[in-house]
């Protein structure tokens, strides 16, 4: 069942020295040694910045670098006074555990609404932010959670979605107000198979400090 452990397990890590700069397929790809399920990815930086923002790409080929496809959109959120070093900074913050601590990889960075949402029995669509450069990864016919855990809490069927835009078409039986989270039911868990190659980019740095010395890691 995707989720499960076994004692069989690693880590793929990309470790890039000096300050960051936007680019393709920052590093020589990784070859995936033995089949896995992924149980978490996160980057961290050595020093951090409070100019802006960061986000990346960590991405996967199946047919030796030939197509890539998302593996997992992240991002190193703009903090202050003290600067952000990792990706998962904002969600320990926000109550979610450390990625060692969690079964599954994580599937919600910072995905919020950007409007309100007032409850009716039409469809809406509505526009999400993110701290990064995540992009909605809702299968039209899924289910989502708004607001997990809260008083306004609800699950919502995914009618349409346009990634580009960040936004997404449901009927809401609640009102929320603006950042209520937005998180799929069910999160899939990608499969590395032996053979296939891991690599990511760069996607957004800070300015004028685009922050230094970035470790990305992938968890089996």
């Amino acid at each position: 069942m995707p989720g499960d452990r076994t004692c069989s397990g690693g880590a793929y890590t990309f470790q890039i020295p000096g300050p960051l700069a936007v680019a393709d397929t920052v590093a020589i790809p990784m070859k995936v040694q033995d089949p896995a399920s992924i149980r978490c990815v996160y980057a961290y930086l050595q020093r951090g910045t409070s100019d802006g923002q960061s986000a990346y790409l960590v991405k996967i080929s199946r047919d030796g670098g030939a197509t890539w496809e998302p593996l997992e959109y992240m991002g190193i959120a703009q903090s202050l006074p003290t600067p952000s070093k990792t990706t998962y900074d904002f969600l320990v913050r926000r109550g979610y555990g450390r990625p060692e601590t969690r079964r599954l990889p994580y599937n919600d960075f910072g995905i919020v609404l950007y409007y309100a949402v007032t409850a009716g029995p039409d469809p809406q669509t509505v526009p999400t932010a993110s701290y990064g450069a995540n992009r909605l990864g809702f299968d039209v016919g899924e289910f989502v959670h708004i607001n997990l855990g809260q008083p306004d809490e609800e699950y919502v069927e995914v009618l349409s979605a346009d990634p580009d835009n960040q936004t997404f078409t449901a009927i809401f039986t609640k009102d929320h107000a603006v950042g209520a989270t937005v998180r799929p039911t069910i999160w899939p868990t990608p499969i590395l198979n032996e053979g296939d190659d891991l690599a990511f980019d760069i996607l957004v740095v800070a300015s004028p400090d685009p922050g230094s010395d970035l470790t990305v890691v992938i968890q089996t």
